[in-house]
């Protein structure tokens, strides 16, 4: 879910990295367009930098809105969206499969790899009598 809060926080590290030439007008897009995220009502919310307006996607275009009281289903430690302006490095709001499969219990897997082979074995062999 998008902090509304953090990503405007962000926006505006982005724009002042620009205009101390630290990082380039492309760089700054590129990261405006990371920064797009769902909203508890469902929809794709974005800052536009320019005009320092809230955008909700309606599906087909972008209309400029109030976030509102969405603001305040968003606590201050969530770290919902966490990007490192200096270091360009982001955390998407999408799980993170490289760390579901790290943190899978893998001896239960492949336990489970081993009953599913046995029983279709025996049941391969049964149907062969």
């Amino acid at each position: 879910m998008i902090n509304f809060d953090k990503v405007e926080q962000n926006v505006r590290k982005l724009k002042h990295q620009v205009a101390i030439g630290k990082i380039d007008p492309n760089t700054l897009k590129t990261r405006m367009m990371e920064m797009i995220d769902i909203a508890a009502d469902g929809y794709y919310w974005m800052f536009g930098h320019e005009t320092e307006t809230w955008y909700q996607h309606d599906g087909q275009q972008w209309i400029a809105k109030d976030p509102g009281n969405l603001r305040l289903l968003v606590s201050q430690d969530d770290n919902a969206f966490d990007n490192d302006v200096g270091t360009g490095q982001s955390s998407s709001p999408a799980p993170d499969l490289k760390s579901e499969w790290r943190s899978m219990n893998w001896t239960w897997f492949i336990i489970s790899l081993i009953v599913i082979g046995l029983i279709a074995w025996l049941v391969f062999n049964s149907s062969l009598v």
